[in-house]
């Protein structure tokens, strides 16, 4: 029995992760530059999601495979499927996302939302997480309801998360000079905030 409990324990944490609440008045203040309400609705939506794969991260041991392969023949672990639909269920809750796709659901998958798809990686390198090396996510927004024909040159927003020592985001937006990194750090009352740590110019 006491097995029993430990198993749904660890199930738990990588089914249920925690509900965290975060300060991002300063990722609001840097992307008033875009005047894009839509388009700081999504990046928001992605940082949330950030937050919930670092938190879960350190909530539990247990990176395994699962016995299944992506469409490119990786090796899926808990982890990836657990951060992919984390990132599509936040996505999907900005209602500003008509389709997204990832390396893990490489179809374009529709979102119910207007304005942006979402293209992303939701846990680049996570054939090493176990050894406890950094991780990533990796996404980029464009405008319309369609990830066909996209070029780079079109990004409306890109992004590459870090989880490590620190959990950071490195961010570009159309609109705003030069690409920001935040950091996300402890705050009052148990929560969390972005911080705007550094400028890349």
């Amino acid at each position: 029995r006491n097995v029993l409990a430990a198993l749904a324990a660890v199930r738990y944490a990588w089914t249920k992760p925690p509900q965290t609440v975060s300060d991002k008045s300063e990722v609001v203040q840097l992307l008033g530059g875009a005047g894009d309400p839509k388009l700081t609705a999504v990046v928001l939506a992605l940082l949330t999601a950030v937050e919930d794969i670092a938190v879960t991260f350190r909530r539990t041991s247990q990176c395994k495979a699962v016995n299944t392969q992506n469409s490119f023949g990786d090796e899926q672990l808990n982890v990836d499927i657990l951060s992919n639909d984390l990132i599509f269920k936040h996505l999907a809750n900005s209602t500003c996302v008509a389709t997204a796709s990832s390396e893990e659901t490489p179809q374009e998958t529709p979102l119910g939302g207007k304005g942006f798809s979402v293209a992303f990686d939701p846990l680049d390198g996570s054939s090493i997480v176990a050894t406890n090396f950094t991780v990533g996510t990796i996404a980029g927004v464009w405008a319309g309801d369609s990830l066909v024909g996209v070029k780079a040159r079109d990004l409306k927003a890109s992004m590459v998360a870090l989880y490590g020592p620190r959990t950071t985001v490195s961010l570009a937006v159309a609109g705003v000079d030069y690409c920001h990194e935040l950091t996300l750090i402890p705050s009052g009352g148990g929560g969390l905030k972005w911080e705007h740590s550094q400028v890349f110019d």
